[in-house]
């Protein structure tokens, strides 16, 4: 799926992994599958299903493609009330601590961000996100009220539970306020017909 954002300058590159991706998306990406999660995961979300795909370019480089999964009947605008997995394939590395501070920007979008909850969301994920090279697989499990779990290459590497986290995190793709909707589009697809989120 083709999505063109031209208000990022190429400095800010570095940044923009987990985040709504700058550019464009150039192609829509393969067929995902469950072998990038680790296997617990997909053992405690039965009948888990592929919802969406994009793949995201900066400047014509191909920077990572986005996977969205699902249980059957899956609504977008309930997104932070239903399980859900959120992986990026990367084809470039980036440090872990942009990851944590781009997201952090990303999630200020919301209009119901409460600045206070900034410096522990931060501090959290600049512990929990790792550095990703080409090829790695990021993921996310929102397991709503209870924890966001995320995976490198599908070995656990953490959860922060803060019940409310996951509904500001995965808005940054998810929500209707998202910086991408189009990307949101894409991911979510005919689950999102109603436009709300």
């Amino acid at each position: 799926m083709n999505i063109t954002r031209r208000r990022w300058m190429a400095g800010c590159a570095g940044s923009a992994l987990w985040a709504g991706l700058p550019n464009t998306t150039s192609a829509q990406s393969a067929a995902p599958t469950l072998g990038g999660l680790p296997t617990a995961w997909a053992l405690a979300l039965p009948n888990i299903q592929a919802q969406g795909s994009a793949r995201f370019t900066f400047w014509g480089l191909h920077v990572y493609d986005a996977h969205l999964w699902v249980q059957p009947g899956w609504k977008a605008e309930r997104f932070a009330a239903q399980p859900l997995i959120l992986e990026l394939v990367y084809a470039r590395a980036f440090k872990g601590e942009a990851i944590a501070e781009r997201s952090l920007r990303e999630m200020e979008r919301s209009p119901q961000y409460r600045p206070q909850q900034a410096s522990v969301w931060l501090a959290q994920m600049k512990a929990l996100f790792p550095n990703v090279k080409a090829g790695d697989r990021l993921a996310g499990w929102l397991e709503p009220n209870v924890a966001s779990r995320f995976a490198l290459n599908q070995q656990t590497i953490g959860e922060i539970t803060d019940p409310s986290f996951g509904e500001f995190f995965f808005g940054i793709w998810l929500a209707s306020h998202t910086s991408e909707p189009a990307l949101r589009q894409a991911l979510i697809g005919s689950a999102g017909s109603s436009g709300k989120g």
